[in-house]
């Protein structure tokens, strides 16, 4: 092999790690197929989530979106991580601002997360499910009666796909009253008996 052959070798796999690096899951030779689609979806379904409802401000007005894909990601900072569709409002309010909130929900409010859950609906808040906040720390809206009320700064924002993630750093807590939590089952929102 020649000067120029090793040359053009060399070239070849330096393009084929950046592919990689680029694209992990569809440059690796044994990518995961569409088949497994729906045992994916399948096996979600199995994994029950507590429920909240992340709120921003949409055109000044309050605006929250029920989600089940927000979980802790450190202590010291708190800071958790949440999933959003990229193309959402409340991904853009997000991407357009620097604060949203988190709602932890109870089982009385099922109700509220099904409506904030509905494909395409808009998801206007009514001002009298909101603590009318007096904190200039709160900088976004919070829900009256969650089982705790969230508000965080935006540490990261990446997009995975059709996804953003959402890194946030909590900023201000309030703990609410102790009623039985709200988790997301096999399609179906279901109450969890408050143990003390």
């Amino acid at each position: 092999m020649n000067a120029g052959e090793v040359g053009g070798a060399g070239r070849l796999v330096e393009q084929d790690s950046a592919r990689r690096l680029a694209d992990p899951v569809a440059a690796h030779p044994l990518a995961i197929s569409t088949e497994q689609t729906p045992k994916f979806a399948e096996a979600m379904r199995m994994l029950a989530t507590g429920v909240v409802i992340l709120t921003v401000e949409v055109d000044g007005r309050p605006w929250g979106v029920t989600i089940s894909s927000c979980s802790s990601l450190s202590m010291a900072p708190p800071r958790l991580v949440c999933s959003l569709k990229s193309n959402s409002a409340a991904a853009l309010a997000i991407a357009a601002g620097t604060r949203f909130g988190i709602n932890i929900l109870s089982a009385a409010q099922a109700e509220l997360a099904e409506a904030s859950a509905k494909p395409g609906a808009p998801k206007f808040l009514d001002l009298d499910i909101l603590i009318h906040r007096g904190d200039p720390q709160v900088a976004t809206p919070q829900i009256c009666d969650a089982l705790y009320n969230l508000d965080c700064v935006v540490v990261s924002r990446s997009q995975i796909i059709e996804h953003d993630l959402v890194v946030g750093e909590v900023r201000w807590s309030r703990s609410g009253p102790r009623h039985d939590p709200l988790l997301y089952f096999n399609r179906s929102f279901r109450a969890l008996a408050w143990q003390t």
